[in-house]
């Protein structure tokens, strides 16, 4: 089952610590889901997620960035199941295959949470995703992970109405032809570079370009998808119009229009 909603839904914070205490005492069973898959949009992307175990203790997710094809997994529990920092972490599979997955982690509402967001190349992520029962290292309890495909066909389409939403082709992201980034493109913003308006009026945010690329790798158009507030877009654009990306190919092998999706956090500075 697979229940789309508007926004991400943050993790229930009412986790009483004896449910905690109780989870580590037994956490050999594994989690079992007690809700559908729930579908989001998100600033760059789309993401599914779903809860398991009693009082909402566990979220599980899958992020698809529009930035590109990579899709990263989120794992959200107590702290007392999951490392902080980066690094790397243990991840067996069917209680039999074990991978060693990139990671960092992120302080969530609730102080006794964590979230961590794992990076699997497609590899492993393929395997991630046909596997029945997935532990995250070595606290965690077993997630009963059936039903993923499903899932993950939602996760596609919400990718591909947001693309539609956006005036962009679909078929450029299924087919991986995005244009990609040459340098980075933090060196092209600074605090000098801060939009006028934004900043007279002391305003700070994030911002989501759309960026439609030139076979030759320049700046064709540009447009805010998503922002905090609309004094951050003009200036955010006039300066990503400056950005070299390196075109994709088509199957000629020659390069080819395209499209960048660049997310861009406006912060006033502390005085």
């Amino acid at each position: 089952m697979i229940k789309h909603i508007a926004n991400q839904t943050p993790i229930d914070g009412g986790i009483m610590m004896i449910w905690i205490l109780g989870l580590l005492a037994t956490q050999a069973l594994p989690l079992e889901p007690v809700g559908p898959w729930e579908v989001s949009t998100n600033r760059v992307g789309c993401q599914i997620v779903r809860v398991y175990g009693s009082d909402k203790p566990v979220q599980i997710g899958i992020k698809a960035k529009l930035t590109d094809k990579a899709r990263s997994v989120l794992v959200t529990g107590p702290k007392t199941f999951l490392p902080d920092g980066k690094g790397n972490i243990g991840v067996t599979l069917d209680g039999k295959e074990s991978l060693q997955i990139n990671y960092g982690s992120f302080d969530v509402r609730d102080n006794r949470l964590r979230q961590l967001e794992l990076f699997p190349s497609e590899a492993e992520f393929l395997r991630l995703a046909s596997s029945t029962s997935i532990t995250f290292g070595e606290r965690f309890p077993p997630i009963h992970a059936g039903g993923i495909e499903a899932a993950l066909r939602a996760l596609d389409t919400c990718t591909t109405d947001l693309l539609k939403s956006w005036g962009v082709d679909p078929a450029l992201y299924v087919g991986d032809k995005m244009a990609s980034f040459t340098g980075n493109p933090g060196e092209w913003f600074s605090y000098e570079d801060y939009p006028r308006e934004a900043l007279a009026k002391g305003i700070s945010g994030r911002v989501t370009l759309l960026l439609k690329t030139k076979p030759d790798g320049s700046v064709d158009d540009c447009k805010a998808v998503v922002s905090d507030d609309s004094s951050l877009n003009v200036g955010s654009c006039a300066l990503a119009k400056n950005i070299q990306f390196k075109p994709p190919l088509d199957a000629a092998g020659k390069a080819m229009a395209s499209y960048a999706v660049l997310p861009i956090i406006w912060a006033m500075p502390n005085r």
